[in-house]
This record gives C-alpha cells, sequence and structure tokens, in this order.
C-alpha cells in the first residue's frame, strides 16, 4: 500500500498549497503576498523570507518601523524594568563565567549591537537638540540686545530733545509756560499732543514773539 504524497502547506497561512504553487515551488500562495499592516500587495520573496525567518510580521520595512515607533509612542513596548535587570543578569554571567549556550550568546550580542547603535543615535539627537537649543538662545539674545539698543537710542533722543527744550525756555519763558498749558490740556480735556497744541497755538495772541 502506497502512501500519497504530502502536500506542502504555504508557511505563511500554513494551508495546503494549490497546484499552481507547487508547480512553481514557491513556499506560500501567491494571495499571501500581502503585508499584513498596510494590506497592500507585497511581492517581495526576500523580504517575506525575512519576515518568516526572524518571525516578525510580514510587512514592508517602512510599514514594519512605522508600527514599532507607534509603539514606542503609544507606550506598549513589552519591556519592564525586570527585563533589564533580567538583561544585566545575563550580561554579568557571562562575563564572569564566560559560559552560555551560543544561541543565548548570539541573541544578546545583537541586542547589545542595537543597543550600542541606539545610544549613539540618542546622543547624536540629543547633542542636535543643544545645538537647536543654543541657536535659539543666541538668537534670543542677538534681539534682545538688538531691542534693548533701540530703547535706549530712542530714550537718548527723547532726552536730547528735551535737554533741548529746556535749554530753549530758559532763554524764552514763554515756551515753558506754552508747554505746561499744552501738558494741561492733555490733562484736563483728554487731547492729543498734537490737538492740545493746536488749541494752545490758536489762543496765542497775534504778533507774539515765540
Amino acid at each position: 500500500m502506497t502512501t500519497e504524497p504530502e502536500i506542502p502547506i504555504c508557511q505563511i497561512c500554513q494551508l495546503p498549497l494549490a497546484a499552481e504553487d507547487i508547480l512553481w515551488s514557491r513556499k506560500w500562495h501567491s494571495a499571501c503576498e500581502v503585508c499584513q499592516i498596510c494590506k497592500q500587495a507585497f511581492p517581495n520573496p526576500k523580504r517575506i523570507q525575512e519576515c518568516l525567518d526572524k518571525q516578525i510580521t510580514i510587512s514592508h520595512i517602512t510599514c514594519y518601523d512605522k508600527e514599532k515607533i507607534l509603539e514606542v509612542k503609544n507606550k506598549v513596548i513589552p519591556i519592564t524594568r525586570e527585563h533589564v535587570q533580567a538583561l544585566n543578569s545575563q550580561i554579568l554571567c557571562m562575563r564572569h563565567t564566560q559560559t552560555g549556550q551560543d544561541s543565548d550568546i548570539e541573541l544578546l550580542s545583537a541586542l547589545l549591537s542595537d543597543l550600542k547603535e541606539l545610544a549613539a543615535n540618542v546622543s547624536f539627537v540629543l547633542n542636535t537638540t543643544k545645538d537647536k537649543i543654543r541657536i535659539s538662545d543666541s538668537q534670543d539674545y542677538a534681539e534682545k540686545i538688538k531691542t534693548e539698543k533701540k530703547a535706549k537710542a530712542e530714550k537718548a533722543a527723547v532726552e536730547e530733545i528735551s535737554k533741548q527744550q529746556r535749554a530753549a525756555e530758559r532763554e524764552n519763558p514763554y515756551l515753558r509756560d506754552k508747554r505746561k498749558a499744552i501738558e494741561q490740556a492733555q490733562k484736563i480735556l483728554g487731547l492729543s499732543l498734537e490737538a492740545a497744541t493746536a488749541m494752545v497755538e490758536s489762543q496765542e495772541p497775534k504778533g507774539k514773539v515765540q
């Protein structure tokens, strides 16, 4: 009694392969060549095999990376302080005894390599951020100095005009009386400087030497 040959199964959905797939020596159904994240067609045998070997989601590299970043943002990474403590314990054990399963050592080495690269990238981002802060601070400081210089120049100009005005008033007391009249009109009647000046000047006797 002969047994029928076993039908190969799809490595993705685990269902039997169709005759056409077997004919073309395919390891999965053509219909299974879909990114499980974006749900788009994914005819990339090399990437699919990589996903199967790593036992990760069948997906485009970009889709997979975006999903991992989303997990970081949503804080759903399955790692706790206990994971870190266990990892440190395993590192110390291997460091002192130089023993351990080859598979464990390879896994640990790969993880530490990724963490080293992550630390370098984090350092780069932090330094870049600090540079941006420094640049921003420098720009703010420069703007502050510019504003202060402008305010100081305007104050000096007003003081110079006031100084000249006081000197003129000492030479001609009428100018002092006129200034006080204008200030009173502004204070009592609530007029603007221009309106108060016009009102006072309209009331000046004709032929008055100013």
